[in-house]
């Protein structure tokens, strides 16, 4: 068995170069000594010499009587071909109708885009002819099969589509990136506005089907996690096959990424410091001393039992929830950065409430400092760096 592009351009390439003997052979026969293409020479040459209205008359009738010989050699050649191009068209339409391949399909539109083209040049306007009704079977065909994609991810049950608590790329994800790269290459230096057309309503289909599955998740984490996930695959998938008209594809993708990777961020340090993240967002939004001291404790004791495992559990969650070590590295540096972020601006507030000599005394005069001290922030970042290899 044979690809039906593979049929297709051996068909059409055997036809074409049989009629281009054909067309050869038959000027030849009309015009030996190769007549017809020095009378075009010796019309352009006078073209260029002559201006008298007398000459421009004589090159006119010269120049129809060229044109009506060449016209004449094109319907000898349709007598011969016309039974053979509507069988050959007959067998092509069969076989368009029983695919729902549309790569191929692109593909076999492509090839006949070439097979034109080379006809144009090779003058043989009854085999363009016959090209151009081999475009009218395919086109429609391909837009048929492109809305029933469409609708076919429309009518998927996200229940049914769910691949279990663990939050990878789903295969649906895997299916549109490769389709997308091929459909996208062959689009490569012809940009095919109906073609980018199809693509985006594709696109905005698979979007909303992945926002179906992500909210399957119990948890916001792991809705994200599924998000970024299956953005990251469709990035890597368009990066591995790079070509010129990819980047937009790329950077819808990626900023897509980009938003759900800052809440990724925040949902995993909710996990772990969301006290601390609470106790920062009071500060920023009501007064300071509606705010108790032990809230300020409270936070300080638990951060200082457990920071080194709240790191250690956070690594861990991260090679867990990426199957990609780059998104995973990624994803470490900016959680940990936001970790020091988060640390660094509650130890200000902590020196500005307990040590500043602005900060509010008590009844007795004075404020006594509390009997526990928040761990200074070089030790947090001396211990980050045990972990800066993995986003090295």
């Amino acid at each position: 068995k044979y690809y039906l592009e593979c049929i297709f351009k051996s068909i059409n390439r055997l036809l074409m170069d049989n009629a281009a003997s054909e067309y050869i052979f038959i000027k030849d026969f009309f015009f030996p000594d190769n007549k017809l293409n020095s009378k075009l020479a010796k019309q352009k040459e006078a073209a260029s010499s002559s201006s008298t209205p007398t000459s421009k008359n004589k090159n006119l009738r010269q120049k129809k009587l060229i044109q009506d010989t060449i016209t004449l050699i094109n319907e000898i050649i349709n007598t011969i071909f016309e039974p053979t191009t509507k069988n050959i068209t007959k067998s092509i339409k069969q076989c368009i109708d029983l695919t729902n391949d549309s790569t191929a399909i692109l593909m076999c539109i492509r090839l006949n885009t070439l097979h034109e083209m080379i006809s144009q040049k090779r003058g043989i306007s009854e085999i363009c002819r016959y090209f151009q009704s081999l475009n009218m079977i395919l086109w429609p065909r391909f837009q048929l099969i492109i809305n029933n994609h469409i609708e076919n991810l429309k009518k998927i049950d996200p229940e049914k589509a769910d691949s279990g608590n663990n939050p990878l790329p789903h295969q649906i994800t895997r299916k549109y990136a490769e389709y997308t790269t091929a459909i996208l290459t062959l689009n490569n230096g012809f940009n095919d506005d109906l073609l980018l057309n199809n693509l985006k309503r594709l696109r905005s289909e698979l979007e909303v089907l992945l926002f179906k599955i992500s909210a399957i998740y119990k948890q916001r984490k792991q809705q994200i996690t599924f998000l970024l996930n299956n953005y990251n695959l469709i990035i890597v998938t368009l990066k591995d096959n790079m070509r010129p008209n990819f980047q937009e594809e790329i950077d819808y993708f990626s900023e897509l990424f980009n938003n759900k990777m800052m809440e990724y961020v925040e949902e995993e340090l909710n996990v772990y410091i969301g006290p601390m993240m609470q106790l920062l967002n009071k500060l920023n939004y009501t007064q300071k001393n509606n705010i108790s001291d032990d809230s300020f404790i409270n936070v300080a004791r638990s951060f200082n039992q457990n920071w080194k495992t709240y790191m250690q559990n956070i690594n861990d969650d991260i090679y867990k929830s990426f199957p990609n070590y780059q998104t995973c590295t990624l994803a470490l540096h900016l959680v940990l950065t936001q970790y020091i972020f988060y640390y660094t601006k509650f130890y200000e507030a902590w020196d500005n409430r307990f040590n500043s000599s602005s900060s509010p005394s008590d009844s007795n005069g004075g404020r006594k400092p509390p009997k526990i001290q928040p761990i200074g922030t070089h030790s947090i970042m001396v211990e980050i760096k045990k972990y800066k290899t993995s986003f090295v």
